[in-house]
């Protein structure tokens, strides 16, 4: 496991890069790296989440829930870098990341900060780049879409 859950702790924000797809029977499909070990140290994550997708699928947004394991609680933030693929929404995760998407994803999360009360750390990882996108371009997007905000922990290598 990385080690982005200890420092997160109880009240950080652990950024996971999603799809938008879901299985036939609705659970979100986690397919590796911090996604994957979202969805092993979570049990109810791929239900909660797969829910949100299959309201909203391409429209599905940044959602920000508080899960528990382990005997502590994480906030983790979805965060989708794939399309939705409206013929075969089982097969979302094999699209590609997008520029456009992670942008906006990037974005949608930047609008939630104000809102959080306790003023969060957020950590997040080079998203999309597993699925596609250059690590220079997405951060480049995390950069200017944040511009020095003291809560961001970029952890550079996170997918």
């Amino acid at each position: 496991m990385h080690s982005v859950w200890r420092r997160a702790g109880t009240f950080g924000w652990v950024v996971i890069p999603t799809s938008v797809g879901y299985t036939k029977k609705g659970l979100a499909i986690f397919g590796r790296g911090i996604a994957k070990e979202a969805n092993q140290r979570f049990p109810d994550l791929a239900v909660d989440y797969g829910e949100v997708c299959c309201k909203y699928r391409e429209l599905t947004p940044v959602t920000v829930m508080r899960l528990r394991a382990h005997g502590g609680a994480t906030n983790v933030v979805l965060l989708p870098v794939q399309s939705y693929n409206e013929r075969a929404p089982h097969l979302s995760w094999r699209e590609p990341a997008t520029v456009k998407r992670v942008s906006r994803s990037l974005q949608e999360l930047k609008a939630l900060l104000p809102a959080a009360q306790d003023r969060p750390m957020v950590y997040i990882g080079d998203v999309g780049c597993s699925n596609g996108l250059r690590v220079g371009d997405v951060r480049e997007m995390i950069s200017a879409t944040f511009d020095g905000d003291a809560r961001i922990v970029h952890i550079k290598g996170l997918r």
